[in-house]
């Protein structure tokens, strides 16, 4: 069972954050950041994911706190707020559709027969050639980098979701391109 008075502590810190106080947002933070991630990662399972749906909730969270009216546990109620926010992405990510690109390696059709390696390498590079260059460093970023989602946004000044569109839009594009050949 939870200590009562932090959870009066944890009340009156959504309370001073409803009126405004900033000051009160870290110090939610400093006392609720554990427990918050730990219910990101129960439902999302990819550190990357759970780290930007983190951010979300704390940067909802005035818009969290100027809903409470009474709230008589805070850290229960904020802990629902984040149940909430992880099972709606986990059923969002379950509604989209992934694409997948199998792996090839150039090496071993190589040596297999020069030619086939060769084939396939221009029919690569050809269709990666019909992508804008937008499409092309968000790939690269993404897939070569090993950046996230939020890092390509932040680095290319774009949201989370644009980034996302971009980079599926373009996989698509090749996907379509590539299987016609």
């Amino acid at each position: 069972m939870m200590d009562v008075e932090r959870i009066k502590r944890i009340n009156k810190l959504i309370e001073g954050i409803s009126k405004g106080d900033q000051n009160a947002i870290m110090e939610l933070y400093n006392e609720m950041a554990p427990s918050i991630r730990f219910i990101a990662l129960k439902y999302i399972k990819n550190e990357f994911d759970a780290d930007d749906l983190v951010q979300d909730f704390w940067a909802d969270i005035y818009k969290i706190a100027s809903k409470f009216h009474y709230v008589k546990n805070g850290f229960s109620y904020l802990c629902k707020v984040m149940t909430r926010m992880a099972l709606n992405k986990y059923k969002k990510d379950k509604r989209v559709r992934t694409i997948e690109i199998e792996y090839v390696d150039y090496e071993l059709l190589s040596t297999n027969s020069e030619n086939q390696g060769n084939e396939e390498k221009i029919i690569v590079e050809n269709a990666l050639k019909q992508l804008n260059n937008e499409e092309k460093i968000i790939l690269q970023l993404s897939f070569f980098e090993y950046k996230s989602v939020r890092q390509i946004g932040k680095e290319l000044n774009m949201s989370k979701s644009k980034v996302n569109l971009i980079k599926n839009n373009a996989l698509e594009k090749l996907k379509k391109i590539i299987d016609n050949k």
